[in-house]
């Protein structure tokens, strides 16, 4: 079964490089460009790895782990 993995990142360039770069590590990669989407997206299910952004437009990613922590 392949590993999951979230990625949160607004800049579609720098998004399809670390897509790529995951799948070629054999990720299933999950993507979206904001806080919301990701918690829309943690809602759904576990996964196995998330890489975040700093500076998305609703909020700053890494302060925002607390959240998904707390989840």
């Amino acid at each position: 079964m392949a590993r999951r993995a979230l990625l949160v990142e607004d800049d579609a360039a720098i998004a399809t490089v670390i897509t790529a770069a995951l799948e070629d590590e054999a990720f299933s990669v999950s993507r979206c460009d904001s806080i919301a989407g990701r918690d829309r997206l943690l809602a759904e299910g576990a996964f196995d790895v998330m890489l975040t952004d700093v500076v998305l437009a609703d909020g700053d990613g890494i302060a925002s782990l607390g959240q998904v922590h707390e989840a």
